[in-house]
Order: C-alpha cells, then sequence, then structure tokens
C-alpha cells in the first residue's frame, strides 16, 4: 500500500472499508476465473458466473473512485501527498488490482 494510501486509511473509516470491498470483490473474481481455468470449464453458465463477479468488482472500485473523489477527508490528503489541490481518484487508486491484494 502507498504512503498515500497508508494515510488516508488512516483518516478515513469509509476509505478503508471501500477499499476492503475492492480488493475482496477483485480476489474472488481472480480466484474464480484461475479455478475454472484450471478445471477447463466451459459454457454460458460459467461465462454469466465471472461476468458477476467481474461486475461485483468493477460496482466496488467504482464506490471507491466516487468517494476518494467526493470526501473532503480523503482529497485533503491526497492534494497534501501531491503538493496540490484537485486531484481526482486516478492519482492513489490502484491501478493493478493484483498489486493490492
Amino acid at each position: 500500500m502507498s504512503a498515500v494510501a497508508e494515510v488516508q486509511t488512516a483518516m478515513c473509516g469509509e476509505y478503508e472499508r471501500l477499499l476492503q470491498q475492492s480488493q475482496r470483490a477483485a480476489k474472488t473474481w481472480n480466484e474464480q476465473r484461475a479455478a475454472i481455468y484450471d478445471a477447463g470449464a466451459r459454457g454460458r453458465e460459467i461465462d454469466l458466473e465471472l461476468l458477476r463477479l467481474q461486475a461485483q468488482y468493477a460496482s466496488a472500485y467504482a464506490r471507491l473512485q466516487k468517494h476518494v473523489r467526493e470526501c473532503e477527508r480523503c482529497r485533503l490528503v491526497s492534494s497534501m501527498a501531491s503538493g496540490r489541490a484537485g486531484n481526482d481518484a486516478r492519482s492513489y487508486a490502484p491501478s493493478d488490482v493484483s498489486a493490492h491484494l
């Protein structure tokens, strides 16, 4: 976890909660994809399940990004860390989910 994320987590409980939800959703999606691949499973039901898990992750991550944009504390931490005001979620949102699991 980056220094900005550590400070943000310490200051904002909602950020921590949303970050954990996003990480859990990504982990579940990745684990299920691996299990399905290893088993060689195919079919419409499998595809739909993977799409459902992907959508759950996308939704959780979108909630995290929205919070970061709207939360006064998170914006303050971000602007302090970067030395400029007006940062958006991309400045400290994980770009590679697997790196943050």
